[in-house]
Order: C-alpha cells, then sequence, then structure tokens
C-alpha cells in the first residue's frame, strides 16, 4: 500500500489525514498575520520555524514501519479559486515541510462527489469569493467566480442555471462545500471535512 497524506489548509489551520485513518492530524498556525479576504495561507512562511515542527506532529501519528519509512505522496486539497502562484507556495511549503516524495494540488471542487458521481455542480466559498463548478468526469467543464455576499436561494439558483447549457437542461446533483453554506442546504447535499476526506479516499487510495 502506497504511502498517502491528505491535507486541507482551512481556519488557519493544517488538517492532515494519513492513508485511510479516521484521525486528522491538526497543527494551528497561531502566530500568522491575517488580513481579510485574504488566504492565510500566504504568509505561512512567516511562521518562524513552522517548517520543523509540523513533520515530527505528524508522522508520530504513523503507525506501521512502511509508514515511517518511506516517504508519503502528499495530495493538498486546495480551495477552487486557489491561484497558480499560491499554489506553487503551498507545493513548496509541503515539500519543505513533510519532505514527500510528490505533492499533488488537488481542487476541492473535484472530490464532492462519490466515485460513482459521474456529473455533478459544486458550490464553494473560500474567504474571497463563492466558486460554482460545473463538473463532468471529474474535469471542470465550467466555473464562475462570484462575490462573496449573501444571495437568496432564488439568486443562488439562477446562477448555476447559467453556469453551462448541461445546467439549464438537467437536474444534477449539486453539492455544497463546507457547513458554513448549510443555509442553502435545499438545493444541495453540504459537505463536510470528513465526507471530503471520505471521497478522496475512495477517489484516490484506489486508484
Amino acid at each position: 500500500m502506497k504511502n498517502r497524506f491528505f491535507v486541507i489548509l482551512r481556519d488557519n489551520k493544517m488538517l492532515i489525514n494519513i492513508n485511510d485513518q479516521s484521525n486528522i492530524v491538526e497543527y494551528s498556525f497561531t502566530d500568522l498575520e491575517t488580513y481579510p479576504n485574504i488566504p492565510f495561507y500566504i504568509n505561512i512562511f512567516e511562521t518562524e520555524n513552522v517548517r520543523k515542527k509540523i513533520k515530527p506532529i505528524v508522522y508520530e501519528n504513523l503507525n506501521t514501519l512502511s509508514e515511517k519509512i518511506f516517504k508519503p505522496e502528499v495530495f493538498v486539497l486546495v480551495d477552487d479559486d486557489t491561484m497558480g502562484t499560491e499554489k506553487r507556495a503551498i507545493e513548496e511549503f509541503i515539500l519543505l515541510s513533510l519532505a514527500p516524495k510528490k505533492v499533488a494540488i488537488v481542487p476541492q471542487c473535484l472530490l464532492l462527489a462519490p466515485k460513482d458521481i459521474e456529473k455533478y455542480i459544486a458550490v464553494s466559498k473560500s474567504c474571497r469569493l463563492i466558486i460554482l463548478s460545473y463538473i463532468k468526469n471529474r474535469k471542470v467543464l465550467a466555473q464562475k467566480f462570484i462575490d462573496n455576499k449573501e444571495y437568496s436561494v432564488e439568486e443562488l439558483k439562477e446562477l448555476i442555471r447559467n453556469l453551462h447549457d448541461e445546467c439549464k437542461l438537467n437536474k444534477l446533483n449539486i453539492y455544497l462545500n463546507g457547513t458554513h453554506l448549510k443555509k442553502y442546504a435545499e438545493i444541495g447535499k453540504v459537505i463536510d471535512i470528513y465526507e471530503l476526506l471520505n471521497n478522496t479516499q475512495n477517489l484516490l487510495l484506489n486508484s
């Protein structure tokens, strides 16, 4: 079995799931400066010696000899509006802090649905934007970035209908990324962090 870590950066924390373990290892970036509408990981390199602190915390949760010996593959599940320069900075941070064999950056919108769902709509919310994505065969066919503000259910439905022609014609599953979108639960299923990680394991651990 391959040694794989799944990482989510959220709410000033690094959340790490190791292989198929049920627990999540947390590391809090307590010393980071934060700014409105700017992801906290922009300043991830500013915390002194943070890279040296993370690896021991993670590795003390490894159970088997193979987990301790073999370098992991790390999958970082990023917000859907993460930009190219931010992805490169995150990748560099993971390389320096966890010393993995490889790093893959994966948008969360691709991992919200169970393995057997071919096409669906993802609604995600970051500190900057709300992101609507039409996913087919685990690829983004259409994506819209809209202001991060309070929309009515009907307003959000209309924005989704205008996302792609197939969104107008077909009744598609809608997945809401995170409990902060519970107010829209009548139009789709809310996916919390545990279900996100479970879907990720089902999609990637067996690939």
